[in-house]
């Protein structure tokens, strides 16, 4: 199952996909790709190499490039090597951006003009809710599916009957007969009167005769010794063996016990200095898996557990408050005046933050999103200042970069922007922003 991406501002849902995409413009053509679609829209992530671009390219050559290569619309086929030009559509982009520092690709959000329809989502593999009459997504969602065969070419095929299948192949490549069942049967008989095989005599054992009458008398003589009991005064010596070994085991450990016992009552700078016997290692081991009042861990609460979880994981990102605000100074000695933006979210790496009226940028040119991006670098630089406040509380203040540009479809165009951090957060800055 695809992941949805949520999204409020959305009209559909988002789905996250990998569909091959052929962009088709007048000087050039090449292949990118689809990274979550919906119906009336597409995210896309396209090389750099056919729009001029390289990587950590300037925020104002990536819009001008986008701009001068695909323009405000470009046509584009979807899967192109299974569906041909069966399915393309006009794209137009709203949202440009450079979001990966190590690769020269650059990601387009566009808008899919006309939206797709249930088969062609299908089509695309794309499982999205239907659509109610009011224009509203519904829970019921499409059945993805291939593309699909005209059925008269199916009923026309010619049919071929299937042939049977060859014997296994043994493992060592030679082929399986089968075997008659008599031929079978008569060497069964065969194996079954096959005497089996005498077991191995150990060495040094006499071999075992048919006849006892003819065994050598040597060897009856040293069979019956070995077969008949031991004898009292072999017993005694063993048991008296046995004896003076468990009198001196018992004799040793009395002797390491009472050097313990005198260690432990003798001062600490008597221990330190005398020549104390050390207890031995099987000791050592039965002591420390004793449990112990001082060794034994505390039971954790549910409140510690909780905040002992908290302070491992810190957050990663959450949405910024209603009262924070971003400055956006321009860089370099511009002489412009910063512009004010709602914070909308915040992470470790970046912040995003929204223009509400394009018109409070302070820049001109057209209103797409291409123009306003070239407009942004060459009037605030892809290299800013950025300064995060909580009312009249400093938050955080350092350089970013503008890495994704998108504008609104309707008036008064709102403008939202990604800066990514020029360095990463210290630990203070971090908690200043509730990221922990």
């Amino acid at each position: 199952m695809s992941h949805v991406h949520a999204n409020n501002n959305r009209r559909h849902t988002r789905l996250a996909c990998e569909v091959p995409l052929e962009i088709l413009t007048e000087t050039v053509r090449f292949v990118g790709r689809v990274t979550d679609a919906s119906r009336s829209g597409v995210r896309l992530r396209v090389p750099g190499a056919p729009l001029g671009l390289y990587r950590l390219a300037p925020a104002a050559m990536v819009g001008r490039q986008v701009g001068r290569i695909l323009g405000i619309e470009f046509e584009a086929r979807f899967h192109p090597e299974r569906l041909g030009s069966l399915l393309s559509r006009r794209l137009r982009p709203v949202r440009i951006g450079q979001c990966h520092a190590s690769s020269a690709d650059v990601e387009l959000g566009c808008v899919v003009h006309p939206p797709l329809t249930d088969e062609e989502a299908a089509m695309l593999g794309l499982a999205i809710p239907t659509l109610l009459s009011d224009g509203k997504e519904a829970d019921l969602r499409l059945e993805a599916q291939g593309p699909r065969v005209r059925d008269d070419l199916v009923s026309s095929a010619p049919r071929i009957r299937a042939l049977a299948s060859p014997p296994p192949a043994s493992p060592s490549g030679r082929i399986r007969i089968a075997v008659p069942e008599e031929v079978a049967a008569a060497t069964a008989e065969q194996l079954a009167v096959v005497p089996k095989a005498a077991p191995r005599r150990a060495p040094g054992t006499p071999r075992p005769l048919e006849n006892p009458a003819q065994q050598d008398p040597d060897d009856r003589e040293r069979a019956r010794r070995s077969a008949a009991p031991p004898s009292a005064a072999t017993q005694l010596s063993a048991a008296t063996q046995l004896s003076a070994a468990t009198q001196l085991s018992a004799a040793t450990q009395l002797s390491a016990a009472t050097q313990l016992s005198a260690a432990a009552a003798a001062p600490s700078s008597a221990v330190a200095h005398s020549p104390v016997a050390r207890p031995s290692r099987g000791a050592q081991v039965s002591a420390a898996a004793q449990p112990t009042a001082a060794n034994q861990p505390a039971a954790a609460t549910p409140a510690a557990a909780a905040a002992a979880g908290s302070e491992a994981a810190p957050r990663l990102s959450l949405a910024a408050r209603e009262t924070w605000r971003a400055y956006v100074h321009p860089s370099g000695n511009r002489r412009i005046p910063p512009f004010v933006a709602r914070m909308e979210m915040v992470s470790i790496t970046g912040v995003q933050v929204k223009v509400l009226d394009r018109s409070l940028l302070n820049v001109e040119g057209g209103i797409d999103v291409a123009s306003t991006m070239a407009a942004l670098g060459d009037a605030y630089g892809s290299e800013v200042a950025l300064r995060l406040v909580d009312g009249a509380t400093h938050l955080w203040t350092g350089p970013a970069r503008i890495e994704m540009v998108e504008v609104g479809q309707a008036a008064p165009y709102p403008v939202t922007l990604w800066l990514a951090y020029s360095r990463p957060l210290r630990a203070p800055e971090r908690r200043a922003l509730d990221l922990g």
